[in-house]
């Protein structure tokens, strides 16, 4: 693997491209909405989804019982001072630039703090909620920034709709290529629950449930950017035997998010 294959495999073990890809969709619900976004808003974002992210593999990492199987863990592991390090100075300068965002961002995002800790806390006794609810909070955290004024039309909602179903599409489906490695040791997902082959039947149902409303939302080009993320990672699915080779699958779903930059561009 050359160079630049190597920084962006660096940048997704650390969830880099994860929180690039939050900004992005706030951008892009910001643009369907005709709603401006601060830079300082967009940077609390990326920051604050990366402090959850790499908390959550932190945690992992910390209750492991035997040898990280996944090389994202083994990572989170071997770093873990030094991550713990950054995690605290980025949560500083993440409090810094709070402060300096309008009151109704900070409201939401105080609203959005309490069922994330509490997700970070207790989600291993609730497995089978993991990624319905991670989708939840990871949308609304996309939202948080974007200052909409409620109700919003139908497009709108159905907008945010299939957002939803393809960010937990995508979770159902990287929990699902990584169940023996979860079983192996011992951390928790949905999948290992109600097992490989109903995951599937879910993924394929939330693929069905995405398409049916770009087809119908009205929502133009932002539906369909959103469809082609449930389309990749319908493709992932199907030739999951090729992209299940070195964590193939994990660098293409996470780059499938930076796919509504698309919308910003072509509007």
């Amino acid at each position: 693997m050359k160079w630049p294959g190597k920084l962006y495999r660096l940048a997704n073990i650390l969830s880099i491209d994860v929180a690039a890809g939050a900004a992005i969709g706030s951008l892009f619900f910001a643009d369907f909405f005709g709603i401006p976004v601060g830079l300082n808003a967009i940077s609390c974002l990326i920051i604050s989804v990366w402090l959850i992210y790499t908390c959550d593999h932190l945690l992992d990492a910390y209750r492991l019982q035997s040898d990280a199987v996944t090389e994202r863990h083994a990572f989170h592991r071997r770093n873990f001072s030094i991550l713990v390090t950054v995690v605290l100075v980025a949560a500083v300068i993440d409090v810094l630039l709070v402060i300096s965002l309008p009151h109704l961002i900070i409201r939401k995002g105080l609203w959005l703090s309490v069922p994330v800790i509490l997700y970070l806390m207790f989600i291993n006794r609730i497995a089978i909620l993991k990624e319905p609810v991670a989708a939840a909070m990871y949308c609304a955290g996309v939202l948080v920034p974007v200052e909409i004024g409620y109700p919003v039309n139908l497009a709108g909602e159905l907008l945010i709709a299939q957002f939803y179903l393809v960010v937990l599409m995508n979770l159902l489906l990287f929990s699902w290529f990584d169940v023996s490695k979860d079983r192996a040791q011992g951390t928790h997902s949905g999948v290992l629950v109600i097992g490989k082959r109903w995951t599937g039947a879910i993924i394929w149902l939330l693929f069905l449930l995405n398409s049916a409303i770009m087809i119908t939302s009205g929502a133009g080009l932002h539906a369909v950017l959103l469809w082609s993320i449930a389309s990749g990672n319908i493709v992932l699915y199907v030739f999951h035997r090729t992209f299940s080779v070195a964590d193939k699958f994990r660098v293409i779903g996470d780059a499938l998010f930076l796919l509504p930059v698309l919308s910003i561009f072509i509007s």
